[in-house]
């Protein structure tokens, strides 16, 4: 318990308590650079610009001399609109049209980064980023609150690097992540539903008939407007790794490749709910310590670099992202109950771009193009997640104010393709069908801004 709590204390503080925000597919990270930004994530594994270089490929840090600092914080500005209908259950009202303006908000993603030139063949370096995290939150009038409402999963890395160059062609890097993550999920009775239902005979299922009046016999909700049907809230500290290669084929041409390890993690922390309190048999407790398990995909990147011209430079990546490790959410509780699992069903996903570099005396300028394959099929998309294929154009500058320090910034415009979310809540048919929104169909369309400054330091 000392270690987890030292190694959150220390993540905290190294990125200023970051907001858990992504607008990659999946929920990936990639903001933590902002020359990186600028060129679309194009030939990172292959650059030996800034110390950044280790978050994606420990090996290209022996490009860097002497002693190299980076800080860099980026404004995520994501809007992801979701349309559609809610087929009602038992406890929901007839099927209802909803908007929502946006399932998530900004948020700031800090990074910071250092190396040191050990010798002629080590060069050691440290950073503190994030590779993992997204936060949705629907209104409190949202109709399928008992879907999602809350989502929130933030993933922060220590990352101690080094990288030994074998021959002037070879270099070879490994590092290892101090992991800490933090989720919490929550669904929520929207506030609009009824407060009351229509009495049913437990025998017949059919409606009690009130016979001063003739009419069915209406009676609380045992789930009123607002309540809280279930929340978990949990973290971990857990460990991970990566290596890397990098070969130059001369000054001009080089190439990078790099993998990083999966991340399992089982987030321990507690469950509650206004409606579950095991009140009744057959009625589960969901007001207990309970935990969850959670696997952080891997990430495979091949790199290439060359310079076209004393001037103009030219790179490409090629990513994959090993999503199929994120099969479901499924809470477990201390005494064993049932607690209701969210299936994901993802699928590895691949990502491809290419970008320009253009240096003209103290300025340096970046262009570049990603397309960013969702890991979520049409089948298994959901609110909670509501992700889709994207597309990133995106610009950059970098300034060099002096022979020692240089400026960078960088923008992204990100839009993503219209998707269709089929998703039936895992509660329906459970606790004796009191609970349960019935069926969404809905469509989303997203787009965003990313914002991105840095400075980079040499001494």
């Amino acid at each position: 318990m000392k270690v987890k709590s030292l190694a959150k204390a220390i993540s905290l503080v190294a990125l200023g308590a970051a907001s858990s925000s992504a607008f990659a597919a999946g929920f990936q990270v990639s903001e933590q650079s902002a020359a990186s930004l600028g060129r679309a994530l194009a030939g990172d594994g292959a650059f030996g610009d800034s110390a950044a270089v280790l978050a994606n490929n420990p090996a290209a840090m022996s490009l860097l001399k002497g002693r190299n600092a980076t800080f860099h914080v980026s404004y995520v500005d994501p809007t992801i609109e979701i349309t559609g209908t809610s087929t009602g259950s038992i406890l929901t009202d007839q099927p209802t049209a909803f908007v929502q303006d946006s399932a998530t908000s900004g948020a700031v993603v800090p990074s910071m980064f250092a190396t040191f030139e050990y010798n002629d063949k080590i060069t050691l370096g440290i950073g503190a980023y994030s590779d993992f995290g997204f936060a949705t939150e629907y209104d409190d009038n949202f109709v399928a609150l008992e879907l999602a409402d809350l989502s929130d999963i933030v993933s922060i890395n220590i990352n101690p690097s080094m990288s030994y160059q074998v021959n002037d062609q070879l270099s070879l890097g490994l590092g290892v992540s101090l992991v800490y993550m933090h989720a919490e999920i929550s669904s929520t009775r929207y506030s609009g539903a009824a407060s009351e239902m229509i009495a049913l005979n437990p025998a017949t299922g059919q409606p009690v008939i009130d016979p001063s009046t003739g009419m069915p016999m209406m009676v609380p909700s045992p789930i009123p407007p607002g309540a809280n049907i279930q929340q978990l809230e949990g973290d971990d500290v857990t460990w991970g790794w990566n290596v890397g290669a990098l070969y130059q084929f001369n000054d001009s041409a080089r190439i990078g490749v790099s993998y990083k390890s999966e991340v399992d993690s089982k987030l321990d922390g507690d469950v509650t709910s206004d409606i579950n309190k095991g009140q009744a048999p057959g009625i589960p407790n969901w007001n207990q310590p309970g935990s969850v398990e959670i696997t952080l995909p891997s990430i495979l990147e091949v790199a290439a670099y060359l310079d076209v011209t004393e001037n103009l430079a030219l790179s490409a990546s090629y990513y994959n992202i090993g999503w199929s490790s994120f099969d479901e959410i499924a809470p477990e509780l201390e005494d064993g109950g049932y607690f209701p699992a969210t299936p994901e069903h993802w699928n590895d996903s691949d990502r491809f771009s290419v970008g320009a570099t253009y240096s003209a005396d103290k300025w340096t300028f970046r262009a570049g193009v990603m397309f960013d394959e969702s890991p979520v099929d049409d089948e298994h998309r959901t609110l909670r997640i509501p992700d889709a294929d994207r597309t990133w154009y995106t610009l950059g500058a970098s300034y060099e104010v002096c022979g020692n320090c240089t400026v960078d910034f960088g923008y992204a415009y990100i839009t993503g393709d219209k998707a269709t979310i089929e998703e039936e809540s895992p509660l329906n048919g459970q606790t004796g069908g009191l609970i349960g929104v019935g069926t969404v169909n809905a469509t989303l369309d997203a787009t965003g801004n990313v914002f991105s400054a840095g400075v980079n330091f040499k001494f």
